[in-house]
């Protein structure tokens, strides 16, 4: 009796230590740590692995919550700016960069979800499949119990058998008996198998559906940090904007040499320049929203034209039929940042002056940050109300993807007149400078050339 005991106590011992410990030493998981995420985030195959994916969630975790104490100090670095103005270009494209990183994040991460939960089903309809192939062994090895008890006496074993509570409390009881045929044994063998599969399917189900409830919780926590970077990004383009139109007046002073901008500049006859008839204009953007207005930004600091925010690569038209007095795509079409003067005018980046009459009124306008490709105009191109000239962009001393747009009013100056002046000066501003005390030379305070706003007219 103490043998079928010692016998069952080891069967026992079987079913249910089905995964042995296993040591597993340190892991540097920072080499490696995108596959480490997609191994993880898919069923693993032994219980070392597991352990694995549960030592490399610790460690990311820790990780996730190091950066966003490295995001709340970056943050409060802000203020150096009120002091040293020159900080703003780099502390701008710094946070610029953690923004896009935490974006990634995000995008990966509901990636990763939909294949979790593709996991996470495929498992039920495997764990399901299981139970059933282990209930159909469990009734064979029954059956064939029952056959047995007929022509091989086997009354008492069956009485205990038969009498098990469970399947596994079955098995313990077969594996402490002595008359079993090879075949059962056999089976049993499968069912051990099938069970520790089976156990193996339901913990890591589980584990998948705690890993996609913390892979939501971690977007929750990306979209807060992109929200703190996006409130210290705002601080410092205010900060920025507050000089910016100095800045600029002051880096453009020394942009005379007329002869290094030569090949985009106008260089055809006056004479056969021809502009009349219009009555309006058109938007020379379609879509986007106005970000900045003119005269001032909306933290402060001077700001002499209007802002359409729009996605690189938005058609740029013809807000009349008109002509190209300049034209200019020296540099990358999303390679602007604050602080880079790329570009004529300085920070213009990829930049068009254009000229146009309505209504017996000449106007020049400026249009800047423009995408280095889709440039289809240059100098001296004669274009019609509506034509695409060139796309929008993110070039030169920009925050982000907009068209700067400015207009000057030239009053009663003939289209001659005004190419002949543009040639001997390549004078965007019209003599009417830049930098904050630009902004009274506007047509309320002073006679053409003056500025206007372009609110007025698009």
């Amino acid at each position: 009796m103490k043998k079928v005991k010692y016998i069952a106590l080891a069967a026992v011992m079987t079913v249910f230590t089905l995964f042995p410990y296993e040591a597993i030493g340190a892991v540097d998981f920072s080499s490696d740590e995108q596959g480490w995420l997609n191994r993880c985030r898919v069923p693993q195959s032994s219980q070392a692995d597991v352990e694995l994916c549960r030592q490399f969630r610790a460690y990311y975790e820790k990780k996730q919550a190091a950066l966003t104490d490295d995001l709340n100090a970056m943050r409060d670095r802000v203020n150096e700016l009120k002091n040293d103005i020159s900080k703003a270009s780099s502390y701008s494209k710094e946070l610029k960069e953690k923004m896009a990183y935490y974006d990634g994040l995000i995008a990966t991460n509901n990636e990763s979800i939909a294949v979790i939960q593709k996991e996470i089903n495929r498992l039920s309809t495997a764990i399901e499949e299981k139970q059933k192939n282990i209930d159909a062994r469990y009734d064979l090895i029954k059956q064939r119990m029952l056959d047995e008890q007929a022509t091989l006496g086997t009354n008492m074993e069956l009485e205990i058998i038969m009498g098990a509570n469970d399947l596994v409390d079955m098995l313990r009881k077969i594996d402490g008996l002595a008359k079993i045929t090879e075949s059962d044994k056999k089976e049993i063998e499968i069912i051990k198998e099938e069970q520790a599969k089976l156990k193996l399917d339901k913990s890591e189900q589980d584990r998948l559906k705690e890993e996609a409830e913390t892979v939501k919780r971690e977007n929750e926590q990306n979209r807060r940090n992109i929200e703190v970077l996006k409130e210290a990004q705002d601080a410092a383009i205010a900060y920025y904007q507050q000089q910016e139109a100095d800045l600029a007046a002051q880096m453009r002073s020394t942009q005379a040499d007329i002869s290094a901008i030569g090949n985009n500049i106008i260089h055809i006859d006056v004479s056969d320049v021809v502009i009349g008839g219009n009555t309006g204009f058109i938007s020379p953007v379609a879509g986007g929203y106005v970000s900045a207005g003119t005269w001032f930004y909306p933290g402060g600091g001077a700001h002499l034209g209007m802002d359409i925010s729009t996605a690189i690569g938005t058609p740029l038209r013809a807000p009349a039929d008109g002509i190209v007095l300049y034209a200019a795509n020296p540099v990358g079409s999303n390679s602007g940042y604050l602080g880079n003067w790329s570009g004529y005018p300085a920070g213009g980046g990829n930049t068009i002056h254009f000229l146009t009459q309505v209504n017996g009124i000449t106007y020049a306008m400026s249009f800047f940050h423009l995408s280095q490709n889709g440039f289809a105009v240059s100098a001296g191109s004669q274009v019609s109300v509506g034509q695409t000239m060139a796309l929008t962009g993110n070039s030169g001393n920009t925050s982000g993807p907009h068209c700067h747009i400015e207009v000057i009013n030239l009053g009663s100056m003939s289209v001659s007149e005004a190419v002949s002046r543009f040639q001997s000066t390549a004078d965007f501003s019209w003599g009417n400078g830049w930098g904050s005390s630009a902004v009274n030379n506007n047509c309320s305070v002073k006679a053409a050339p003056c500025r206007i706003r372009p609110e007025t007219i698009f």
